[in-house]
């Protein structure tokens, strides 16, 4: 135990004051000690307080979080979800009943259906069909005319920027291809990525076309099987394979390279249903009864089971 004043007990944490009070000024102030002491007074506090450890000048937040990013998820990086895979084959079986000879003229179908598919009519550029690097756009878009689709403008010879409807009967609100927006937009996307990927910049139409169904139709993990796909797909597969697009062939079966995984639609993550519980939880095809489903079946107390 040490005796201090009363200016530096009160610096001091758990200290007591004892004694006779502090003077009051007339302003109801307690006295302090005059500048010259302050010095002594902070000096003595001190020697009471445990010491401090070194504090370090704080680093910018920015250069604090060094962790690594986490791990996406399976299918988080897929250019298509589960059930948007399932719209992508249900465009290309669309295609695949289309009375077309050309596999050019199959390829601009499958690119104008897409984006006609809600409305019934495709705005397309010049610049798009360059894109697809068509053997013969001419005769590619004179096919499509044999089933009404026709544009507004001059594709291959106009504008390469300026905007041209096609208008494609069939096809809008009422036609095959019922996608809500945001999964057209995606199967858009999807649909110019894989025919755009590296090993297939310089692939005929038959490949990129083929490469679209074997995409469309492979498992999670890019594995499938040519079986009932047109029989332009099955044709195509050596060279795919030769391009570098497939990395695994065992007729029928193939593989999809690692590297092109993101165009391989992710797996299922609906949850699967509860079948682990007492038939009488469970509606006829498997699923949890909810409150829903047992609406109108009142529950009877025991009383009312003992009257009957």
């Amino acid at each position: 135990m040490s005796e201090v004043c009363r200016t530096c007990a009160e610096q001091i944490p758990r200290a007591k004051v004892v004694g006779a009070q502090a003077r009051r000024t007339l302003s109801g102030r307690a006295d302090h000690i005059d500048a010259p002491n302050q010095a002594t007074h902070r000096n003595t506090a001190a020697s009471f307080l445990p010491p401090q450890p070194p504090t370090s000048p704080q680093a910018p937040s920015c250069a604090t979080n060094t962790e690594p990013n986490p791990p996406k998820a399976a299918g988080q990086n897929r250019l298509l979800t589960f059930h948007q895979g399932q719209a992508a084959r249900q465009l290309l079986a669309y295609i695949a009943t289309l009375p077309l000879t050309s596999l050019d003229a199959r390829l601009l179908a499958t690119t104008v259906a897409i984006r006609a598919a809600r409305e019934g009519r495709a705005n397309f550029i010049g610049q798009d069909l360059r894109a697809l690097r068509l053997d013969d756009p001419a005769q590619a878009l004179a096919d499509l005319g044999t089933l009404g689709w026709l544009p507004d403008g001059d594709l291959l010879n106009g504008d390469a920027s300026q905007a041209i409807s096609i208008t494609a009967p069939g096809l809008g609100p009422e036609g095959p291809l019922q996608f809500g927006k945001q999964t057209r937009t995606r199967v858009s996307g999807w649909t110019s990525r894989v025919v755009a990927a590296k090993p297939l910049k310089k692939a005929r139409s038959d490949l990129r076309l083929a490469a679209l169904y074997l995409a469309a139709h492979a498992d999670p993990g890019g594995r499938g099987t040519v079986a009932g796909l047109p029989q332009e797909c099955e044709a195509a597969v050596p060279g795919l394979h030769d391009a570098g697009y497939l990395d695994a062939l065992e007729h029928p079966d193939y593989g999809i390279a690692e590297g092109l995984l993101h165009l391989v639609p992710s797996p299922d993550l609906t949850p699967a249903p509860r079948l682990d519980r007492p038939e009488r939880f469970r509606t006829a095809d498997g699923y949890p009864k909810t409150s829903a489903t047992r609406i109108g079946t009142p529950r009877r107390s025991s009383r009312m089971l003992e009257r009957e």
